[in-house]
């Protein structure tokens, strides 16, 4: 993994604890580490959806957004991140455009 990643921590931290603790209950003799799996990763924006995956046994943690989220409004399909919002807002206000960012 060689890229810069916008993560929240909160979310992060929670990831990693319930990964942590749901590997130990399920494998409790696996000296593996957790790690990001970067083949079920996914980039919504500025935001990535992250899981865990052991790098000696078979666990892997169900995939989070790693991102805060906008309440639903009116309509189908998935929520917007803040971070997305706050930066296309941020880019009214500029003279640069997304190339430039």
């Amino acid at each position: 993994m060689k890229t810069n990643r916008i993560f929240h921590p909160g979310l992060l931290e929670d990831l990693f604890y319930d990964g942590y603790q749901q590997h130990r209950c399920g494998n409790p003799t696996c000296t593996g580490k957790l790690r990001f799996d970067q083949e079920a990763e996914t980039q919504w924006g500025f935001g990535w959806r992250e899981c865990l995956k052991c790098d000696k046994c078979p666990y892997k943690s169900t995939v989070r957004a790693l991102y805060e989220e906008t309440p639903l409004v009116a309509g189908c399909g998935r929520r917007h991140a803040k971070i997305n919002l706050s930066i296309q807002v941020g880019l009214l206000d500029t003279g640069m455009g997304n190339t430039g960012l």
